[in-house]
């Protein structure tokens, strides 16, 4: 793959998982930063998934389609 972007510091699984212990003890200030954190690893998610695919249709090479039930 051509395009580079920054890497999460971890995965947005790791942080629903601490956002679910913070959300159990009810720690609001907790909860508030890792949204931030979250929102912030989905913006990079999403610009590599939006090169990924800029990359693809100027090939012509569109990546399959998966079908979910």
């Amino acid at each position: 793959m051509s395009h580079t972007t920054a890497k999460p510091k971890r995965s947005w699984q790791d942080i629903v998982a601490e956002a679910a212990r913070a959300s159990r003890e009810n720690n609001l200030e907790r909860l508030a930063d890792l949204r931030r954190e979250l929102e912030s690893v989905l913006a990079i998610l999403d610009h590599r998934n939006e090169g990924v695919r800029a990359e693809a249709t100027s090939d012509n090479n569109l990546p399959a389609q998966r079908k979910t039930a």
